[in-house]
C-alpha cells in the first residue's frame, strides 16, 4: 500500500497521470486500499483485461 500511495503522490502532478490500481484477491488489502481511495482489481479481472488487450493488438494480413 505504501508503494502505491507513494507512486500516486509522485505522479499526481504529471501531465499524463497514470491510474494506479492494486491487483489482489486479498480482502484485507482490498479493505485497506478502499480506506485510502486506491482502486483495486481482482486477479481474474486483471488476467481478463490482459487477454482482451492482446486481442486488440493482434493483426491479420
Amino acid at each position: 500500500m505504501a508503494c502505491a500511495l507513494a507512486k500516486i503522490e509522485e505522479t499526481e502532478q504529471s501531465l499524463f497521470n497514470p491510474e494506479w490500481v492494486i491487483v489482489t484477491n486479498d480482502k484485507a488489502a482490498i479493505n485497506l486500499a478502499s480506506e485510502f481511495g486506491v482502486p483495486t482489481m481482482g486477479v481474474d479481472e486483471f488476467a481478463d483485461l490482459i487477454d482482451s488487450s492482446e486481442d486488440d493488438c493482434s493483426t491479420t494480413v
